[in-house]
């Protein structure tokens, strides 16, 4: 849950203690907001191509005044930028697709894994950075962090702008100016009402937007559950609803739309000068998922959840699409292809073998773990680390010990069997479980650090100074 969507939960009947719950989740839901000064202090980065002077002179120019300094610094194929140039509060990195079609020979991801990134490696960087347009596709490909599903779909019309520091200033959004637009095609199985009310960023009529320059938007539903991910805001896109235009992972924050500050209204211009003012403040909090599949040539392996929406019996083809057949090694495909003669059938396999997949153990292809489906055990439930623990601390641990690397490869490898158990019991405020970054457990090592539960540390709590931090369950919110 966001900060800033923590109900007050249900008050006693005395005034006093409705009183200060009214007075706690205030604070929990509109405290630390930012201002302009705040802004104005900012040293900012422009990181941008060498191919696009009026694009960069448009940058320059809107962003000059609103900050303390902007350095403008360019890279190319052959140039890739120092740390002592990078060196700043934030950098806006704007790197776009059609910088990697040098080669119509190789395919896109190849392209892209090739290109030199021009913020370096993942483990090095630091500084708070806005992605803007498709460049948060192109560090997910470089980084291998969350990302790179999605669609470059995503049009000038903001939608489910969520109540956010990122919307509350320091420069004003007109929420007033929001309009109400024909529910898209693609929101229609996800959206039951006729119409939506969306956010122009650009100026002239809703219509028009669609017709302008897309942007890249993430297929953020199966990730949100990921602690360093926090949703601000959709944009009418031509996939999902649930598909994220602004959203930050750790100290990235992805600004998808792809227009520039000339393109952009003021109400588009002020959310991207708010989101480089939010983003400075997360140093400490990084991207944690680590997408091993999907990228650089390897195998894409989704989510069970997107599993069970798109595995349908065959059609008059009287097959299964070969795209999902070939995410599964060979005995389970045969079962799935099995299964899917008929309806029935494959509903009873979905319910029966679909949520023990997990990947091999080079991450290439699905299969069943068939000590989960003895154990009728998914690898997400909390009772799996009972089940590992306790199995790590019986006579014969070897098992144990291969299901603890396999799904939680943070669990040192190098100590004895008992003091594994230690480390996964002693470790699991600071433990969750996700699909979509490779089926595994991750170790969230800023909670940890701050001292805080994973599950409660979210939005913005998790800044360099921390803020309230509300319990998911009660609403209570407490400063650590």
């Amino acid at each position: 849950m966001l900060l800033a969507d923590c109900p007050p939960q249900r008050m006693g009947k005395n005034i006093l203690m409705r009183t200060w719950l009214v007075l706690a989740w205030f604070l929990c839901c509109f405290s630390g907001g930012l201002s302009a000064a705040d802004l104005a202090g900012l040293r900012v980065i422009y990181l941008t191509d060498e191919s696009r002077p009026g694009r960069t002179a448009a940058f320059t120019s809107w962003v000059k005044p609103l900050v303390k300094s902007l350095t403008v610094v360019s890279y190319s194929p052959t140039r890739t930028p120092t740390v002592a140039e990078l060196a700043g509060d934030v950098v806006l990195l704007d790197w776009d697709q059609a910088a990697l079609h040098t080669d119509s020979n190789l395919p896109w991801d190849e392209q892209a894994a090739r290109y030199p990134n021009p913020l370096g490696t993942r483990a090095e960087w630091a500084t708070p950075t806005v992605l803007l347009g498709s460049a948060g596709l192109l560090i997910s490909y470089s980084w291998s962090v969350v990302g790179d599903r999605g669609c470059t779909c995503l049009y000038p019309l903001a939608y489910d702008l969520r109540e956010h520091p990122v919307t509350r200033g320091p420069l004003a959004i007109d929420r007033t100016a929001e309009v109400v637009i024909p529910t898209p095609a693609d929101f229609r199985e996800e959206v039951s009402t006729a119409t939506i009310r969306v956010l122009p960023l650009v100026a002239g009529l809703p219509e028009q937007a669609a017709h302008r320059h897309p942007g890249w938007c993430v297929y953020l539903k199966p990730v949100l559950g990921m602690p360093d991910v926090e949703w601000i805001s959709g944009g009418v896109n031509a996939k999902t609803v649930t598909a994220g235009g602004i959203w930050r992972q750790g100290n990235l924050l992805h600004f998808g739309f792809a227009q520039s500050p000339a393109e952009l209204n003021d109400n588009g211009r002020h959310l991207l000068a708010n989101a480089l003012c939010y983003i400075a403040d997360f140093h400490h909090d990084r991207p944690i998922g680590q997408q091993v599949v999907g990228v650089r040539g390897q195998a894409y392996l989704p989510p069970r959840e997107a599993l069970v929406r798109r595995l349908h019996a065959p059609g008059p083809q009287g097959h299964f699409d070969d795209y999902y057949l070939k995410m599964f090694a060979p005995a389970e495909r045969e079962s799935l292809i099995t299964a899917g003669s008929n309806p029935v059938a494959l509903d009873q396999w979905k319910k029966e073998r679909l949520p023990y997949l997990a990947p091999d153990a080079k991450q290439a292809e699905l299969l069943v773990d068939e000590h989960l489906l003895r154990a009728g055990l998914t690898y997400d439930q909390p009772e799996f680390l009972n089940h590992v623990v306790a199995g790590l601390r019986s006579e014969q641990p070897t098992e144990f010990q291969t299901l603890a690397a396999h799904y939680v490869p943070d669990c040192p490898t190098t100590i004895t069997p008992r003091e594994q158990a230690e480390w996964l019991d002693s470790h699991r405020p600071w433990l969750f479980a996700n699909d979509s970054a490779g089926y595994r457990w991750y170790l969230d090592t800023w909670a940890m650090k701050r001292g805080v539960p994973s599950v409660t540390l979210r939005g913005p709590a998790r800044s360099d100074q921390g803020g309230p931090v509300c319990d998911p369950v009660t609403g209570t919110c407490t400063v650590p």
